[in-house]
Order: C-alpha cells, then sequence, then structure tokens
C-alpha cells in the first residue's frame, strides 16, 4: 500500500501502521460512514470463531505432546506407536499457525516467524497487502482485537504446558513442550507485543495480552494433568469446563481490547483536530 507523502501522513506512520492507517481512514470518513463503521465492529467480534481457531491450533499440539508421553517416555507398546510421528504433528501445528494467520491476522501483527514461514511454503503472501483495509476502520480494529487473543490463548497453553512437562522429569516430552514453546508459539507472540508497543493505536492491548495468557496457563493447565494421567484411550481431553473457561478469557479479552483501542483511536483524532 502506498502511502502518501507529506508531513501529516509520514507523522502518522510514525506513529504505528494500524495507527497511521486508522488516521487516514478518518480524514476520508464522512460522519455518517464512521457511525457505520463503528456499529459495523460489534459484528465483526465472535469469540466463538476465536476459540474454534484456538482449537485448530491447540488439539495438534495437545496431541502430539501425548503421543510423546504415550509412545516414549513412557514406553507403551502400542498400535498408534507403530509409526513416527513427530514431523506429522511438528507440519500440522505449523500449518494451522498459518492457516489461522492468512484467515485472521492483520498484516502489522504478522510476527517475523509468520512471515518467514508464508514465504516458505509460499502460501498467503497477499497478507502483506493493507490495500483491502482501505479506510475500513472497523475491519482494522476487528482483526487487531480476534488475531490477538487468539495468541494470546496459545502463548497461555504453551507456558502451561513447559511448566507442567517439564516439572514430571519426562525426557521426550519436555523436549517436544520446549521446542512448541521457544521456537514456535513464544516467537509469534513476542511478535505482537513487539508491534502494539510500537503502535499507538494498539499499546494499550499489551497488559491485556500478557493478563489473558496467564488466564490461559491456568485454565489450559487443567488438560495437562488431564493428559499426563490419561489413558491412552482417553479422548475427552477438553473438557466442557475447560472449554467454557477458555470462552470466557476469550470474551474478556475482545471486550477490554475492542474498548482500549477504540478509546487510542479518539485521543489519535483529538490530537488531529488540534
Amino acid at each position: 500500500m502506498r502511502v502518501e507523502q507529506g508531513g501529516k501522513e509520514n507523522d502518522n506512520m510514525a506513529r504505528g501502521f494500524l495507527a497511521g492507517l486508522v488516521m487516514q481512514a478518518l480524514r476520508r470518513l464522512s460522519p455518517l460512514d464512521l457511525q457505520r463503521e463503528l456499529e459495523l465492529l460489534h459484528t465483526l467480534f465472535i469469540p466463538e470463531a476465536i476459540s474454534m481457531y484456538y482449537y485448530l491450533t491447540i488439539t495438534p499440539i495437545t496431541s502430539w505432546v501425548l503421543w510423546e508421553l504415550t509412545c516414549k517416555d513412557w514406553r507403551l507398546s502400542l498400535e498408534v506407536c507403530r509409526d513416527k510421528k513427530t514431523a506429522k504433528y511438528n507440519t500440522s501445528v505449523k500449518e494451522a499457525l498459518l492457516k489461522v494467520a492468512i484467515d485472521i491476522a492483520p498484516p502489522w501483527l504478522l510476527s517475523s516467524w509468520i512471515l518467514r514461514h508464508l514465504r516458505y511454503y509460499d502460501a498467503g503472501l497477499e497478507k502483506l497487502n493493507v490495500d483491502k483495509y482501505k479506510w475500513k476502520l472497523a475491519d482494522m480494529v476487528a482483526d487487531s482485537v480476534n488475531y490477538s487473543a487468539y495468541i494470546a490463548l496459545l502463548e497461555g497453553s504453551a507456558r502451561s504446558l513447559v511448566e507442567e512437562i517439564t516439572s514430571t522429569g519426562y525426557e521426550y516430552a519436555g523436549v517436544t513442550v520446549y521446542y512448541i514453546y521457544w521456537d514456535i508459539i513464544h516467537p509469534i507472540y513476542s511478535g505482537v507485543i513487539k508491534a502494539s508497543s510500537q503502535d499507538e493505536a494498539l499499546t494499550c492491548i499489551n497488559p491485556l495480552l500478557e493478563k489473558t495468557a496467564e488466564k490461559e496457563k491456568k485454565a489450559y493447565g487443567e488438560v495437562v494433568r488431564r493428559v499426563l494421567s490419561a489413558t491412552p484411550e482417553r479422548k475427552t481431553i477438553f473438557t466442557d469446563v475447560f472449554k467454557k473457561k477458555t470462552l470466557e478469557n476469550t470474551r474478556c479479552f475482545v471486550e477490554k481490547a475492542s474498548k482500549c483501542i477504540l478509546t487510542s483511536i479518539s485521543k489519535l483524532r483529538m490530537r488531529e483536530d488540534n
């Protein structure tokens, strides 16, 4: 997307990528159009959809860890252990992360990890083009909030895996969860934190990201403990209680993050008017 030349345009982009896009949109939207965008915004927050994307990713992660425990640490002679599945699970996790990024991530929150793997798989490179957001204030805010919520849930779950699994002393599962957290999930989370901290429209969500991650860490701890105690035949790893807590964490983040971003946008607009 081409950025217009001039003092005001350059100053806007210096405030942050999203902040710059927001200010450009506010200059071009009529009062009526702006009101329509704000009304549309509330229809674009769907916590249930965010939770769906979360389960799309956390399911192969959980299955991978359970397989490492069952087949390597516990050394159970089961049919599922006949095939080497580490590479398969690794690919499934990365594919899920990339699918979600392609579906809902705004380009200003794409971490270097996501960008590197999109280029590697030659997939979703159109995500680098921000023209689809041109003057669409509701989409800018909604995608920022929805993707941030998804990443915060994953960060909390991965933290729980590291804490719970490594404390048990299991060798193979321990190595796996360290890899999942430090090589995959945390770099993506850190990328969102870095991007939001450098953007005046998004800085306010950083404490919410961390708080949500910690809440989900606690909720997912129940899942990890079930994994550690589960017989291989048990299938009900994600209980209704856990799903309810995750949905509550998602709704809480979406509500608070959307309000704080809109407040930040109002402040930017007031500064512009002055």
